[in-house]
């Protein structure tokens, strides 16, 4: 179940923050951690775009979490051939 959790700032931008809880056990990594559940929040902004997730479960060696920001949608960027000639 996912239910809306107000409204903040992550790092500068406004977000709506929505919190949930999901069954872990659909990855092999997650299962062999240990983990059966876990709680993921996810911060969007006025455009929808995902600008924070935090990720958080137990397992056996305790807790697990992972946070993982966005920014800079649009952004022109370059990237350079790969030696090689394999893109």
């Amino acid at each position: 179940m996912v239910r809306a959790a107000g409204r903040a700032r992550v790092r500068g931008v406004v977000t709506t923050h929505w919190a949930g809880r999901v069954r872990a056990g659909e990855s092999a990594r997650v299962r062999e951690a240990g983990v059966a559940a876990q709680s993921v929040d996810v911060w969007l902004d006025g455009r929808g775009r995902l600008v924070k997730r935090v990720e958080s479960g137990r397992g056996k060696a305790g807790l697990v979490r992972v946070t993982t920001y966005w920014s800079g949608f649009g952004t022109a960027v370059e990237v350079p051939e790969v030696p090689g000639g394999r893109n």
